[in-house]
């Protein structure tokens, strides 16, 4: 497991470093935003991926993590997601996504999801 609960930013080189570490789990935990090349590097991450500072993503960069082929997605800092973005998470291939932070939930959402898995 790597942590970096402190760390505020971070450079598109260093991203791409991190997610070729041989950890079972990567931590990025403090980072409120990340570019659209932060997030393709670790969207190819093979393991468990923690992303819980970001509380909010454009549509476009919520694509971009549907492309994850880790065993696990932590987006917990979320609290809320449009229909939109709800149906790019219920069609993605995640296979298992923690979003402790929502606070409502779309109809759709739940619907799509069951359909999808």
């Amino acid at each position: 497991s790597m942590s970096f609960p402190a760390l505020e930013q971070i450079t598109d080189a260093q991203a791409a470093h991190l997610v070729l570490t041989r950890v079972d789990s990567l931590s990025i935990d403090n980072i409120t935003h990340m570019t659209d090349a932060q997030l393709k590097s670790f969207a190819t991450f093979p393991k468990k991926l923690c992303l819980n500072s970001i509380p909010a993503l454009t549509d476009n960069k919520l694509q971009i993590l549907t492309e994850f082929r880790g065993m696990v997605l932590e987006l917990n800092g979320l609290t809320s997601m449009s229909d939109t973005q709800a149906e790019i998470l219920a069609s993605s291939s995640v296979p298992f996504l923690r979003l402790h932070g929502i606070k409502n939930i779309s109809g759709r959402f739940i619907q799509r999801a069951s359909q999808s898995r």
